[in-house]
């Protein structure tokens, strides 16, 4: 990344991102958030680390009937929170470490990935509580990317991997004539 004289970047690519076996869909989703250091905190010189927690907060199904194809699609809506903390060397003369927190909700959807045609299903079985329960979620950092807008003021990209894994047949096998 090439960035201009007296810019301060942090880029940092996390581990490999692994979709499980029995993933039925997953999603990549850009967030980008400006954050601004508290004033109480010090200048920032140099950022050393960025730790993230994901905690997905909610899972709901959707469906669309398309007519036109004769066919069901089902998504699943994820929401949930990314709680950060930044670590940073602070641009004093004695360079002490510091760290701000801050906290972002994110919402995407993943297209549940099968093939269902809705001459074979009875929609009226159609119970999406209980079928989020069937289904659990993967998340993972692809990438986190900071960059100096201002002094104490920054421009954060995360990319984040949301997989919607379950057995698909606890959801179908209902729904069938």
């Amino acid at each position: 990344m090439k960035l201009p004289k007296n810019s301060l970047a942090f880029s940092r690519q996390k581990n490999l991102c692994i979709i499980p076996n029995n993933s039925l869909g997953s999603r990549q989703l850009l967030i980008e958030d400006v954050i601004k250091i508290p004033q109480e905190k010090p200048e920032v010189e140099q950022i050393n680390d960025v730790l993230v927690d994901i905690k997905v907060e909610d899972l709901n199904l959707v469906y669309v009937k398309d007519k036109r194809c004769n066919q069901l699609t089902i998504k699943a809506i994820v929401k949930g929170n990314i709680n950060e903390k930044i670590v940073y060397t602070a641009a004093l003369e004695e360079q002490p470490i510091h760290s701000a927190y801050f906290n972002h909700h994110f919402q995407g959807f993943v297209i549940l990935d099968f093939d269902l045609k809705l001459k074979d299903l009875c929609l009226d079985n159609l119970d999406f509580d209980f079928y989020s329960k069937c289904l659990d979620t993967y998340t993972c950092i692809e990438d986190i990317t900071i960059k100096k807008i201002k002094q104490k003021k920054f421009i954060k990209y995360i990319t984040l991997l949301i997989t919607v894994n379950g057995d698909i047949n606890k959801i179908v096998e209902p729904l069938k004539k």
